[in-house]
């Protein structure tokens, strides 16, 4: 698949258990989804910097979609922000 290797962050914009997006995965690069427990959690962009992803973050929070958040990738896998934040604040 088109995991792109190390970390990249992308920005969650909601987890929805009642719309199926999932069509729109493979041809959108930046549009993303993935599927836990039936509920799909939608992201958009992908960001090699923190804080190129926190500023769009923060552009979406101002469009309206207060459940904006950054969520990190290692290697194609969903991780915990505390895993990877550590190297990105000692930049």
């Amino acid at each position: 698949e088109g995991a792109i290797p190390g970390v990249v962050f992308k920005v969650q914009i909601g987890a929805f258990s009642n719309k199926d997006l999932s069509k729109y995965f493979d041809n959108h690069p930046n549009f993303a989804g993935e599927i836990s427990d039936g509920t799909q959690k939608i992201t958009l962009g992908q960001f090699s910097d923190y804080w190129e992803a926190d500023t769009f973050k923060k552009y979406l929070r101002e469009m309206g979609v207060s459940d904006a958040w950054i969520v990190p990738y290692k290697d194609g896998q969903r991780v915990p922000i505390k895993d990877v934040l550590e190297g990105v604040v000692s930049q």
